[in-house]
């Protein structure tokens, strides 16, 4: 079989995730670390070798007609980029 993606596993305890799971509880989200079995643009980063993680934004009915995410949500979104950001500053 010739995969597209090599399977990419990152440890819940890696620099990435404790800084995303800061970000999440600073506006009020309990953060679920949890397996994704699709491929992702954070595949082909970390296959570059440069530790990425995907982050969900509240998005609802995803890849249908009916895809949508409240405009609360995507101001927690930037909320939790800003910290993740400023982690880095």
């Amino acid at each position: 079989m010739n995969l597209a993606y090599k399977v990419t596993r990152i440890s819940k305890d890696s620099s990435m995730v404790l800084v995303a799971k800061k970000a999440l509880k600073s506006v009020g989200i309990k953060p679920k670390v949890i397996v994704i079995t699709g491929c992702l643009e954070s595949t082909i980063y970390n296959e570059k070798g440069i530790e990425t993680i995907p982050i969900g934004n509240g998005v609802k009915s995803e890849h249908t007609t009916s895809e949508n995410v409240s405009v609360e949500d995507m101001k927690k979104a930037v909320q939790v980029l800003q910290h993740i950001l400023d982690q880095f500053a």
